[in-house]
């Protein structure tokens, strides 16, 4: 009896889960982009504002998925803290609506926060889009935490020095002082942090998103922020890819932490291979990013660990969030909540608040619950779904 009922499960659960497109059962995003191109037909869609749009031009997407915001258009995705581009929506608000309750420079407390809305299924800006939308509401409950915040700090090897340690060879490495400066009369400028670099130079090479950036040549070459962040390091993202030509050089890198002053280092990301992106699409450069979660006072290293000496791994726009509890947010590939049994009960506990539904093997609702903190229902023996916006699990009661 077990294994036919797991097996009607398993047949039923992409029926159960999947939504179709009304207000009560809206599609998520990859269920939107799914759907054929129509100026006319609209679906309801739920998802997360992870960041922005601000233009597509030269062949080229240019977009913000941490902070800081510019004000460009949302970017929604089904998990709250995704960065990949293929992976989001694109979202059009009718002209008359582009005010400060839709882009995250005004308002970005809506950042990571779940929302739904009905709109038609249209590319924008190039990519799959959604268009004309109306209706538009948060469901993250209220208040909402502004988790931009956190995100204090930007380096983008533009305002600063760097200064070789070897005249001769500047590739050998040196240091770049970040400099911050007040007003026009300020020649000199306040240095705020420095990078200490070791057979690398910040130089004008691309890849890049801007004037300068990082550039790492040999094996073993690193880039070390010299400084201490003393609130901690939450999460790290950053752009990196294969420098100037675009070469197939299969490139890697290592991402490590120091909460001693650079004494010792724990590794974050091992041997992570850079993509090698089509300059046509990105620059040839990919965005990655990491949980550092690391408390006091802490530092990061990044070292080119490939041994394609003279191929160099290029690095920009470094973003950094302080160290917070909720830094340790969950994991979309694992269901958000502990669930316990008790007979024909079933215990759900969460650690934020979750919107959770509950289905039966015949993709009946049985529950639909905002469940914050402990919720507990009784169930006829059988098979059953369990959904929260961005994972779903499957329970048999006995």
């Amino acid at each position: 009896m077990r294994n036919f009922l797991l097996t009607i499960l398993l047949c039923l659960s992409a029926y159960v889960i999947a939504g179709n497109g009304t207000q009560a059962s809206p599609l998520t995003v990859a269920e939107a982009k799914s759907k054929s191109l129509s100026s006319t037909t609209k679906y309801w869609v739920t998802g997360y504002v992870v960041g922005e749009m601000n233009s597509y031009a030269n062949g080229k997407w240019f977009f913000n998925v941490a902070p800081p915001f510019s004000g460009g258009v949302y970017l929604i995705a089904d998990s709250p803290e995704e960065y990949v581009l293929t992976q989001c929506l694109c979202l059009q608000f009718p002209t008359s609506s582009n005010g400060i309750d839709f882009n995250l420079y005004d308002s970005p407390q809506y950042w990571r926060k779940k929302v739904l809305f009905q709109a038609t299924r249209e590319d924008y800006n190039n990519m799959a889009g959604l268009k004309k939308v109306t209706d538009f509401s948060v469901l993250t409950p209220e208040p909402l935490a502004d988790e931009a915040q956190a995100w204090d700090f930007f380096e983008t090897f533009e305002d600063g020095e760097f200064t070789p340690t070897d005249a001769t060879d500047k590739w050998l490495g040196g240091e770049f002082e970040v400099r911050e400066y007040y007003g026009k009369s300020d020649k000199i400028g306040t240095v705020v942090c420095t990078w200490k670099l070791i057979n690398a130079i910040i130089d004008d090479g691309k890849p890049k998103w801007d004037d300068q950036c990082a550039s790492l040549r040999n094996q073993n070459a690193s880039l070390e922020l010299t400084f201490d962040r003393e609130e901690g390091i939450g999460e790290v993202e950053f752009w990196a890819g294969n420098y100037e030509d675009y070469k197939t050089a299969q490139l890697t890198f290592t991402l490590a932490v120091s909460a001693d002053k650079g004494k010792t280092w724990k590794t974050v990301a091992a041997d992570q291979q850079v993509a090698k992106s089509a300059k046509s699409i990105t620059n040839g450069m990919t965005l990655y990013r990491y949980k550092v979660n690391t408390q006091g006072q802490a530092r990061i290293r990044i070292t080119k660990t490939d041994t394609n000496n003279g191929k160099g791994l290029q690095i920009d726009d470094i973003k950094m969030s302080r160290y917070t509890n909720t830094g340790t947010a969950l994991d979309n590939a694992v269901f958000p909540a502990t669930i316990k049994q008790q007979g024909q009960q079933l215990v759900i506990q969460t650690p934020v608040p979750q919107q959770l539904t509950i289905y039966n093997a015949l993709g009946q609702t049985v529950a639909d619950v905002l469940v914050n903190g402990e919720y507990t229902i009784t169930l006829r023996s059988g098979a059953y779904i369990l959904r929260t916006s961005a994972s779903a699990r499957k329970v048999l009661v006995k």
